[in-house]
């Protein structure tokens, strides 16, 4: 019997040791719960700093002295403890101190703490187990600093290797807007200019597209701008030259988009004013209704001859020059029409599914050469082409026709360096308009 209540105890006390006992399994997870909770004299938990005790152990820490050296991989990126090159005082406990970054702007004699929630995050040096970065982390937090010394090696290799600045990259560059005497062709002119760019308004309203010119090269001088055909107020200044002071980013050549020779012309002097061409929006375009028994062939070849042979025209004449300069950017204007089927249209939709197709089949040609071809396909857009539509037929999920200057972005977009991967690519420009089934 003795022998019995002995293994029976043995056995019992095991069961207890592996937690299955009656309270067992209690203790040892109030154990594990302590050994978690307990924290060193770094103000730091044994889970985090990494080290793992045994329920109930101890581990001695050494009170760190001046001058103390941290080693090991999980110290990387953090002072060491005492008193700094400034005089400083020793942290607390805990405590932990980030290495000094290059600050962002003129700093203030005395400036605030901050203050509330969230302000030991903000200023690490109220903290505890405030983990700073590594040696990597720090280097590339320091190059991401404005105006630090990597983001400007950056931004003049940029600047130096493709002649412009900023995030789009424009500055410099040599864009020819066809059709941009006025409506959206004008908003398309105006963006790239503003983005630096040297803009030529090829249109055939030779008037407007001089005024306008003459008022952009007159802006960027800080001379008067000419009085413009149809603004309000005041008298015309002179008579519109095209041409603008000297040195002006603007100019103005009168372009008929399906004569072969004016195109020719036009490359000719675009080149000896500005040395390149750079850019090509294919924007000049007309549309005419009418039933299918009564469209006819002078409508059709009208419409045809603008917005298609026009547009292969334009691209044909700007190529040469853009293989040899070893880029390109042309931007076609197409349509939601290019997209779908539109009654009484039949001319201006297959004008605009033509050029949605001549972008493509460019695309696959000249990217070799690094010439990229895209296209838009604007919506309703509030033009003298469009005023004889009732906007509130359409079903426009955003509730409003689009402006002329809703779609600049578009093409400064495509324009830019920031679509150098993009070729061959659609972007639709329709409040949405396309996305639903139509109804009423």
């Amino acid at each position: 019997m003795p022998a019995r209540r002995g293994r029976r105890r043995d056995r019992g006390r095991r069961r207890r040791q592996r937690g299955e006992g009656p309270g067992g399994r209690g203790r040892r997870r109030r154990a594990r719960a302590a050994a978690r909770r307990r924290v060193d004299r770094r103000g730091q938990s044994r889970r985090r700093s990494g080290r793992r005790l045994r329920p109930g152990g101890r581990r001695r820490v050494r009170r760190r002295r001046e001058g103390d050296q941290l080693r090991g991989p999980h110290h990387r990126g953090r002072l060491r403890l005492g008193r700094d090159p400034a005089g400083a005082r020793r942290p607390r406990p805990g405590q932990e101190l980030q290495r000094p970054r290059p600050p962002l702007g003129p700093v203030p004699a005395q400036a605030a703490r901050p203050r509330g929630r969230g302000a030991r995050r903000a200023d690490p040096a109220r903290g505890r187990g405030r983990r700073t970065p590594g040696r990597r982390g720090d280097r590339a937090l320091r190059g991401c600093v404005a105006g630090g010394p990597a983001t400007r090696r950056r931004r003049h290799r940029r600047e130096a290797g493709r002649g412009g600045g900023g995030v789009t990259g424009l500055a410099g560059r040599v864009a020819i807007v066809t059709g941009g005497a006025r409506g959206i062709g004008e908003a398309y002119v105006r963006a790239l200019h503003a983005e630096g760019a040297h803009v030529v308004v090829a249109d055939v309203l030779a008037e407007q597209g001089k005024a306008l010119a003459d008022e952009l090269n007159a802006a960027a001088s800080g001379a008067v701008p000419p009085h413009r055909p149809g603004a309000a107020g005041g008298g015309a200044i002179g008579a519109p030259t095209g041409r603008g002071p000297a040195g002006g980013r603007a100019r103005f050549c009168e372009l008929d988009v399906t004569d072969e020779a004016a195109w020719d012309r036009v490359v000719a002097e675009t080149l000896e004013a500005f040395g390149a061409v750079d850019v090509l929006v294919n924007n000049a375009g007309i549309a005419n209704a009418a039933p299918i028994e009564h469209f006819t062939l002078a409508k059709w070849n009208a419409v045809v001859a603008v917005n298609l042979t026009g547009t292969f025209l334009g691209c044909r004449a700007v190529v040469p020059a853009m293989k040899a300069a070893g880029r390109g950017s042309i931007v076609n204007v197409s349509s939601v029409e290019g997209l779908r089927g539109s009654e009484r249209l039949h001319g201006y939709t297959a004008t605009k599914f033509g050029v949605r197709g001549l972008t493509k089949s460019l695309a696959v040609e000249l990217g070799p050469d690094g010439i990229r071809v895209n296209s838009i396909h604007p919506g309703f857009i509030a033009t003298d082409m469009t005023t004889r539509i009732d906007p509130s037929r359409l079903q426009i999920p955003l509730g409003r026709p689009g402006a002329p200057a809703d779609l600049a972005g578009a093409v400064v977009f495509l324009a830019g360096d920031a679509s150098a991967y993009l070729t061959g690519t659609e972007i639709v420009v329709d409040g949405g308009m396309t996305v639903g089934i139509p109804h009423s």
